[in-house]
């Protein structure tokens, strides 16, 4: 069975419980037939790395506006309610084998759909894919952008 590397295991657990099923999914669906690894790029961003992905054309909005830049309440066992940060959405591409290669020229419709799939199969509801931002007049499609319908992002 397919797994993650620690680093994609550090980003995906970042993400709201609902991306890390639907993804933790998709990956055992993706890779057997398409015989790559499916590699997570991004889960959660800080105020700097939401304002770099929006410096370098990456991301259509500044922190805090991103629905990678949430924080939610959550019950903690002994503790409470704290305030933590997830990601309502999850960035993803194909990689080689070794994960040391990122594959931006992914087949996204085909990754597209093992998202869906694993969504449906973890009765969670995603965002319309793909989201389209407009920057400076200009249309932009972020192909490896998922993110929970709910994310008002």
């Amino acid at each position: 069975m397919p797994q993650f590397r620690r680093v994609e295991r550090e980003r995906l657990n970042t993400c709201h419980p609902s991306i890390i099923r639907v993804v933790t999914r998709a990956l055992e669906l993706f890779c057997p037939a398409s015989g790559g690894r499916l590699f997570v790029v991004d889960g959660w961003r800080g105020e700097r790395k939401q304002n770099a992905c929006y410096a370098d054309g990456t991301s259509g909005v500044q922190w805090p506006d991103s629905p990678h830049n949430k924080i939610a309440s959550h019950t903690l066992p002994g503790d409470g309610a704290a305030l933590i940060p997830y990601s309502l959405a999850v960035d993803l591409c194909e990689s080689d084998q070794a994960g040391s290669v990122l594959v931006w020229d992914t087949e996204w419709d085909y990754l597209a759909i093992r998202m869906f799939q694993a969504a449906r199969e973890c009765d969670v509801e995603l965002h319309p894919w793909p989201i389209v931002f407009v920057r400076h007049g200009r249309e932009t499609k972020d192909l490896p952008h998922f993110q929970l319908a709910d994310s008002n992002g």
